[in-house]
């Protein structure tokens, strides 16, 4: 696995929103830099570079070591990486601690770890009463 990963697509089971991430079909790798538009349907996962849109009918995942020019659009959106540009997917985003986020956020459910940066403004659009509770899990490292 790469370094910095957020996915574990092992026997370990996931946490939150990555637990409905049943596969991966697409990944940009370290190192790669992908220019255009993404649009399609499954999973995605970026260790590298994107410049441009994407709108994908399942989870777009920006690795630690990712970054994102343009807007991410998505059903689930997780990001540890870095965006310059808006976020927006119509289920839920995570932010890991490592993210960094020069834009907008828009989503139903916005969840935001510790240490995650946000430069520009949160909505959520089409959101329930806001549910209130402790995580009991325990840290699977």
């Amino acid at each position: 696995m790469m370094k910095g990963t957020v996915l574990d697509l092992g026997t370990k089971q996931n946490r939150r929103t990555l637990d409905r991430v049943g596969g991966v079909s697409t990944v940009i790798g370290a190192g790669s830099i992908f220019k255009g538009d993404l649009h399609g349907k499954e999973n995605y996962v970026i260790y590298g570079q994107v410049e441009g849109t994407s709108k994908i009918d399942g989870a777009v995942v920006l690795e630690e070591e990712g970054k994102w020019v343009g807007t991410i659009q998505g059903t689930y959106v997780i990001v540890a990486g870095s965006v310059e540009g808006d976020v927006i997917a119509t289920e839920k985003i995570e932010l890991a601690p490592t993210a960094k986020i020069t834009g907008n956020v828009v989503a139903p459910v916005i969840a935001i770890a510790e240490g995650a940066v946000i430069e520009g403004q949160m909505k959520m659009v089409g959101a329930k009463e806001v549910t209130h509770y402790a995580d009991q899990r325990e840290d699977d490292k």
